[in-house]
């Protein structure tokens, strides 16, 4: 069990992480769930919540079954190249341009994707930063 004074500076201590979390929130979710936690166990499922992305509110502290677990690793899916000439994902390029037609709006553009990789493995639209059209099939 803990104690008011150590929920708050594990608040403290999260809002590090997570700024835009209401201080007084973040605390009585700390008490609430501090009950059956040590305060190492605590500060490490407290810490590991807020680094999660998904985790929105301090509510989100409440919803891990295992708090002894560390949070499942974070990766991003890829979406496959962008389009070259929109530079949207090839799902979004395809409904705008099905919106476009629809609105009647001239001249919406097929999907075509990018042809140059970038060093994270996104790929830019071949017109940025390639004033040759040529340059950008290499």
């Amino acid at each position: 069990m803990i104690t008011q004074d150590q929920a708050d500076q594990l608040a403290k201590l999260v809002r590090t992480i997570r700024p835009a979390w209401d201080h007084v929130a973040t605390v009585r979710t700390l008490l609430t769930i501090g009950g059956s936690l040590d305060l190492a166990a605590l500060t490490a499922h407290a810490v590991a919540v807020a680094n999660n992305p998904d985790s929105r509110t301090p509510k989100a502290l409440t919803f891990a079954t295992d708090p002894n677990q560390p949070a499942p690793e974070q990766h991003r899916t890829w979406q496959g190249p962008p389009c070259d000439i929109c530079g949207r994902t090839e799902r979004m390029c395809r409904f705008v341009g099905d919106k476009e037609r629809a609105h009647g709006i001239p001249d919406p553009h097929a999907y075509i994707p990018a042809l140059k990789a970038t060093d994270d493995g996104r790929r830019p639209p071949a017109h940025i930063g390639n004033p040759d059209p040529q340059e950008a099939l290499l």
